[in-house]
């Protein structure tokens, strides 16, 4: 597997001798961002570097790929089998003998996995992402099975400072198809499809459904192979984290879409906030800071 990786980037290396300044430009940003240019269009990868969408298909052909499309297509082959099944890596994180506590391995392995995300291309998707969702009139969101947890964990922190996020009924296809006739062109769905290969059919179908009516689709996801990335606007690949099962990296991501989208609207969240912790205190659900000793 690894091999199949390195071959690919010598190949790439072995043609940068014949390219251009500019496409020399291009090639080295495949060479280093490699996972993150297999989701980039070939317009958004002239933008990234500051050349122009020819330079970019000019390199492409002349580093032996025949066409940009081959080129990505030949980097979703690497991160496909380069890439470990989430559920596979929970298992063997149960077998495996650990050399050293294994809290502290498992938040080095979080550390790691978070230090993954920081790439300016999965920045650039996150900000148009977010975007997206801030022009939308609704937001929709829908996660089964593993991804539930998050999908309702954004789903309550949109409601804290918005009034149109909306989480989808997972139970059964009735109810899933009675809500997605909701969804109107002005909205967008947001949709959590983790756990490769073991992807949940009623996110796919909720996918392919809203996507056909023309309605954009916002996709996180942990493994190229996924079969709802075609019918997505937007995709934002969350590596699983090495060695161990972890949502760390997922609700990293999620997280960052609350605070982009809180930062827009600051005055309105606060207050809308502040209204709500009242509200909470007064009626006796929670506790104010007045009664905490300290």
């Amino acid at each position: 597997m690894i091999n199949h990786e390195n071959q690919l980037y010598r190949k790439i290396i072995k043609n940068t001798e014949q390219l251009s300044r500019s496409q020399k430009i291009v090639a080295s940003y495949v060479l280093e961002n490699g996972r993150e240019v297999a989701f980039m269009t070939a317009q958004e990868l002239a933008d990234k570097v500051g050349v122009s969408l020819a330079t970019v298909v000019r390199t492409a052909v002349s580093m032996g790929f025949g066409s940009y499309q081959n080129l990505r297509d030949k980097l979703k082959d690497i991160i496909k089998t380069t890439s470990n099944p989430t559920w596979q890596e929970l298992e063997e994180s149960w077998s495996k003998p650990y050399k050293e506590d294994y809290f502290e391995t498992v938040v080095r392995e979080n550390m790691e996995a978070l230090k993954s995300l920081l790439t300016s291309a999965r920045s650039t998707s996150i900000s148009k992402a977010v975007d997206l969702i801030d022009s939308a009139d609704s937001i929709y969101i829908i996660g089964s099975r593993s991804s539930r947890a998050p999908a309702l964990s954004l789903y309550y922190a949109f409601q804290q400072f918005t009034r149109n996020a909306n989480l989808l009924a997972t139970m059964g296809e009735d109810d899933l198809y009675e809500n997605l006739l909701r969804i109107g062109s002005r909205d967008v769905l947001v949709a959590i499809s983790n756990g490769y290969p073991y992807y949940a059919m009623q996110t796919i179908k909720a996918v392919q459904f809203v996507s056909e009516k023309g309605i954009p689709v916002i996709l996180l996801t942990d493994h190229p192979a996924n079969p709802c990335i075609i019918s997505s606007r937007i995709v934002i690949l969350v590596p699983a984290c090495k060695g161990h099962f972890s949502l760390v990296p997922l609700n990293t991501v999620l997280e960052s879409f609350v605070v982009g989208l809180g930062m827009r609207h600051s005055d309105r969240s606060v207050d809308k906030l502040r209204a709500l912790w009242q509200i909470l205190i007064d009626n006796g659900i929670t506790l104010g800071k007045e009664n905490i000793n300290e």
